[in-house]
């Protein structure tokens, strides 16, 4: 299946021992379209997206609680992680917040492109390099993901700085590479937990030249350099981390060493799959429930200003039981799915078949050996918190971009020959027919045809995809946060059946995930569940118990235009009833614009349109 012209004898410096130097010349011209490929559809989508999301709320917490000086709340339960000190360094320059996770984001991830080719343009070679680059600048998750206000993008940018400085480090086996080898691999590991697994490529990449080079002549002294400057690239961590605690850090009453909660989840899941094999039956039913994770969205805030505690079970009934193993797998499945593409997925798999052999090679291998970390910690995580994101596996598939575009190399050879008439052809048919064709006409214009397909056909398939996703609900979460500023000012108590921190952040509210007691109602100003967070049966139980603590239902025709709000409930307690500034008129008869901005939310003005509210939400 591997076509002819398709080159596959990558560069393999750390097998051969070679020093890595025989690297093509860079072009400038190509550097600077490669970034401008990556950057315009990112502006775009940071035009057209609403890229504030719960994680980015609660982001945004951290840095407020850094810039007030409350280290331990800006810590939070990330503790030490590089998002949240950048996002108030560049607040501090005068940015919005909004504004400057976008810029961030955009920047970051338009960035990563030089580091991902210069990796791969040295352990592979120049065309997948370009090719592999493209795949990334409009991939569809990577494009959507990087105005967002999150900390994957700083992550992307370490992630390939990290493949490339090791590989370097690898091939030469000099300490000027282990270094910022293993400085970016510690900053990775502070931005996200799968950091930890880049230490695989850097020392296996190391090993492999021992094992391929034993008795190879002028490499006596190289093993013991290698595993020197393997030490020196562990080692910075840790030096890294002391270093924070006694300068930034200093004031702490105890030392920071970073979050190491994932660690705790694989020990969870380990005794659970044990117990599960060998059938043990005791405790089932307080085995089988499932103590919802400390996810980033778990912790809302309203404003800058406020202080909001989390809380402990986002749910109104009782903790849900475990998924089944057939519900998690196909949730994983659909997850890894989403977060490769169809596209890519696709070409990968073409690109696997055409030179299996190739990358089952030692230092091709070794990527796989870290996908298969990630995926597994993937698993893990959805195991626990019975959540997942298609963002969980975007490191894999930068991983994964050699190998499809190898896939994408092989789909232009073979339009190139079917534009040429040779596909069909014997082999020495279709040489004379090419050296036929070259000796009366030129046909390069198949070639560029071929190729400008495939381009088309990628960029029009990964457009579409990302068009289909937008996100509504982060649009309906942020027109209500809006009309509730403005129809009850800030300050306001809100409570929710999951969390809805994008709600609160624009309601400039405290709001508060029910638990399974319902207490938060017990002093909510307002009670909202949105369809796109919760079920019909958990909104009917939410409607049910805020009535019963004193809230009535809102009329849906006051709430903001643009949405489709039948399945929206929003309720708000009588108290909350402002007094009718006309004198004379009592607040039931008020017909709520007597001035701007008055409230009608008595319970004479709801009650008319509780039948009707609870239609519209299937009680």
């Amino acid at each position: 299946m591997k076509p002819a012209a398709l080159d596959l004898n990558f560069g393999n410096a750390v097998i051969d021992g070679r020093a890595e130097d025989a690297a093509w010349p860079l072009r400038g011209w190509l550097l600077v379209g490669l970034v401008c490929a990556c950057l315009v559809p990112r502006i775009w989508m940071a035009w057209r997206l609403d890229t504030l999301c719960n994680d980015g709320v609660f982001y945004i917490h951290l840095a407020e609680a850094l810039q007030r000086g409350d280290l331990d709340a800006g810590l939070g339960q990330l503790r030490l992680n590089t998002y949240p000190p950048v996002l108030a360094s560049l607040h501090a320059l005068g940015l919005d917040w909004q504004a400057a996770g976008e810029m961030w984001g955009v920047a970051l991830s338009s960035l990563t492109v030089l580091p991902l080719f210069g990796w791969l343009r040295r352990q592979f070679n120049d065309r997948l390099a370009t090719v592999g680059c493209l795949l990334y600048a409009v991939h569809p998750k990577l494009v959507e993901s990087s105005p967002e206000l999150l900390r994957d993008p700083t992550f992307w940018l370490l992630w390939a700085l990290s493949l490339y400085a090791s590989w370097r480090a690898a091939a030469q086996q000099r300490l000027r590479w282990y270094l910022p080898a293993g400085l970016c691999i510690a900053l990775a590991i502070h931005t996200r937990f799968e950091g930890w697994t880049l230490y695989l490529p850097l020392m296996g990449w190391t090993v492999c030249r021992p094992i391929a080079r034993r008795a190879g002549a002028g490499h006596e002294g190289r093993g013991y350099r290698a595993a020197g400057g393997c030490a020196a690239a562990v080692a910075v961590c840790p030096l890294l981390l002391l270093a924070i605690n006694v300068t930034w850090l200093a004031g702490q009453p105890h030392w920071e060493w970073g979050n190491f909660r994932r660690l705790e989840y694989v020990a969870l899941w380990s005794r659970a799959t044990w117990n599960a094999l060998q059938g043990e039956d005791e405790n089932r039913a307080e085995q089988n429930r499932v103590e919802p994770a400390p996810t980033a969205s778990s912790q809302l805030v309203a404003s800058p200003a406020m202080n909001v505690s989390p809380s402990p079970e986002p749910v109104v009934s009782e903790p849900p039981l475990r998924m089944s193993v057939a519900r998690t797998l196909w949730l994983y499945v659909n997850a890894l799915r989403r977060g490769f593409g169809a596209l890519l997925g696709i070409s990968w798999m073409l690109g696997f078949l055409c030179c299996p052999r190739v990358w089952l090679r030692r230092d091709h291998l070794i990527l796989f050996l870290v996908s298969g970390c990630v995926a597994a910690g993937a698993w893990v995580h959805l195991w626990y918190a019975q959540a997942t994101s298609s963002r969980y596996f975007l490191s894999i598939v930068m991983l994964a971009l050699p190998c499809a575009a190898t896939g994408c190399c092989w789909v232009c050879r073979w339009l190139e020959r079917a534009a040429n008439g040779s596909l069909a052809a014997s082999p020495d048919a279709r040489r004379q027919s090419l050296l036929s064709q070259s000796e009366h006409r030129p046909y390069g214009w198949a070639r560029a045809m071929a190729v400008f397909g495939a381009i088309s056909l990628t960029l029009t398939a990964n457009a579409t995809e990302v068009l289909v996703g937008q996100h509504p609900g982060r649009g309906r979460e942020a027109a209500l946060g809006r009309w509730i500023l403005a129809e009850f000012g800030p300050g306001r108590q809100i409570s929710t059946p999951t969390p809805l921190g994008l709600l609160g952040f624009y309601a400039q509210a405290t709001t508060h995930a029910l638990n399974a007691e319902a207490t938060a109602l017990d002093s909510a100003d307002l009670a909202v569940a949105l369809p796109h967070q919760t079920t019909p049966h958990e909104t009917k139980r939410f409607a049910e118990l805020a009535r019963s603590r004193g809230l009535r239902p809102i009329d849906r025709r006051r709430l903001p235009p643009g949405f489709d709000w039948r399945d929206a409930v929003v309720l708000a307690r009588d108290t909350q009833a402002s007094q009718c500034p006309v004198a004379g008129v009592e607040p039931k008869r008020c017909p709520g614009s007597c001035q701007p901005g008055h409230r009608q939310t008595s319970a004479a003005a709801t009650d008319g349109d509780a039948s009707q509210s609870t239609r519209g939400n299937r009680f």
